[in-house]
């Protein structure tokens, strides 16, 4: 199987089973309007599979793959990032908003974070291209960095928009996590090992 059948294949998987998981949660167990199946469903899913696509690319081992996975990854993000942006207004998400309609700052924080997430999965993407470096070594290490960077910031966009909702375990439907928990575990999990493999070196 070659690097581009198996991107694809974790493509797939992850997007549908992403999917299935905000369908279960939201939908099936918290009751949202099926209305809010196309975008507002759809869009939990996008982040989560976004998020698990790159962290599947950096713990990857063989370098084949990951380049593909990672840019998958970033595409999901590319599309999260336009539809939150449609769809940011108190009706789709009130607990972000003061009673004047403006931000709270946690969920000012939490765009800033996403916003530079965003910049720095670009920039990840941008250098990815065979044509900036002659040096694979160095391309690779700046490769990595943005994407190490796009995740550290891809938590803290997490951690200010969805903490307050992590603690209130009695308020989980059917006890399941929230996607921005599920993403944020996968960050972090991804972050402590990239942590542990350059202490250990």
């Amino acid at each position: 199987m070659n690097e581009r059948s198996i991107a694809k294949k974790y493509f797939f998987a992850t997007l549908i089973l992403s999917f299935a998981y905000a369908f279960i949660r939201y939908f099936i167990f918290k009751e949202v309007p099926a209305s809010r199946i196309p975008l507002w469903i759809t869009n939990k899913a996008t982040s989560l599979a976004s998020v698990i696509l790159i962290c599947i690319s950096v713990l990857w081992r063989s370098d084949k793959p990951r380049k593909q996975l990672g840019l998958l990854g970033a595409f999901l993000g590319f599309l999260h990032s336009i539809i939150s942006a449609a769809l940011l207004n108190p009706t789709y998400y009130s607990k972000f908003f003061r009673a004047d309609n403006s931000l709270t700052l946690l969920h000012e924080l939490s765009l800033l974070f996403g916003v530079l997430t965003l910049a720095f999965l670009l920039f990840a993407a941008f250098y990815s291209f065979p044509a900036l470096y002659d040096s694979a070594v160095v391309k690779l290490k700046t490769i990595n960095h943005y994407v190490t960077l796009a995740l550290t910031a891809a938590l803290a966009h997490l951690v200010f928009m969805g903490c307050k909702g992590w603690l209130n375990v009695s308020h989980w439907p059917a006890l399941l996590p929230p996607v921005s928990l599920v993403a944020a575990i996968f960050c972090f999990y991804t972050l402590s090992k990239k942590v542990v493999k350059s202490l250990s070196k």
